[in-house]
């Protein structure tokens, strides 16, 4: 059911909506509506249905590199992978998919202060020291090579 008000309004208000079916067996097509400023025309036009794509990209440079690659199969399935490389040695590979099922990633790193445990549907795969053995090699590192409280 389609309420309509009698309002003025000074700019055109723009929505979206979507009706799933109670039975679950489907949906309708998708709509965009307009009010136009004497609140009185509506339009209604059907939206494209997703469509396959890809893309992916490689970005280099003195501070390390990153890229992105991504598949969609048009049904609503994507599926991909991204990655950074740090000139200080740092990686990080993240592979993920997006479906029906939810979205899940693999997270595989050595960035400091992570460690490999299931986080949600995620692993996360780390080779770096855990949170206060990384923290204490940081400060370690930062001071010197002199580690806080120690006798030297």
């Amino acid at each position: 059911m389609l309420l309509h008000h009698h309002y003025i309004f000074t700019l055109p208000l723009a929505y979206w909506y979507h009706v799933i079916l109670v039975d679950g067996t489907g949906s309708l097509p998708t709509y965009c509506g307009v009010l136009f400023q004497s609140g009185q025309a509506f339009l209604a036009a059907p939206v494209d249905p997703p469509q396959p794509y890809s893309f992916g990209y490689v970005s280099n440079d003195i501070e390390g590199s990153h890229g992105h690659e991504e598949t969609g199969d048009g049904t609503g399935r994507v599926s991909g992978r991204y990655s950074l490389s740090l000139a200080d040695g740092r990686t990080r590979v993240v592979t993920y998919v997006a479906d029906e099922f939810g979205y899940r990633a693999d997270v595989v790193t050595n960035e400091p202060g992570t460690e490999s445990r299931p986080a949600a549907d995620t692993t996360f795969t780390s080779s770096a020291l855990p949170g206060p053995d990384a923290a204490a090699a940081y400060e370690s590192t930062r001071l010197g090579g002199v580690v806080l409280g120690s006798r030297a």
